[in-house]
Formats: structure tokens, C-alpha cells, sequence
């Protein structure tokens, strides 16, 4: 649910993700590739070392 489709509404418990991240801003780059021939390409994540490769 957005923040605008909750607007007038209450709940006990909320939890708020991604705030880290500029509000209402679109990343300009997409974090998966789509080829017309070669496919799907997503990026790759190191989640130990916490580190990201561009496909």
C-alpha cells in the first residue's frame, strides 16, 4: 500500500522501508536489463560483501 493509498486510514503498527532513499525520486538506471534476443540480465548483488556489479 502507498503512502497515498493510506491517506485517512490508521493502523496500529507501521512499518516504514526504504526510507534511506530520496522520496518520490526514480532511480535513473534500471536494476535489471531486458535484451530482445539475449533475455534478462539483472545486476549482480554480493549481499556478504555487500557490493553491486552492473550487468
Amino acid at each position: 500500500m502507498t503512502i497515498h493509498k493510506s491517506k485517512g486510514l490508521e493502523f496500529p503498527i507501521v512499518f516504514l522501508t526504504g526510507i534511506g532513499k530520496g522520496f518520490n525520486k526514480r532511480s535513473n538506471y534500471a536494476q535489471v536489463l531486458f535484451h530482445k534476443e539475449l533475455g534478462i540480465c539483472p545486476d549482480y548483488v554480493n549481499l556478504e560483501k555487500r557490493y553491486k556489479h552492473n550487468s
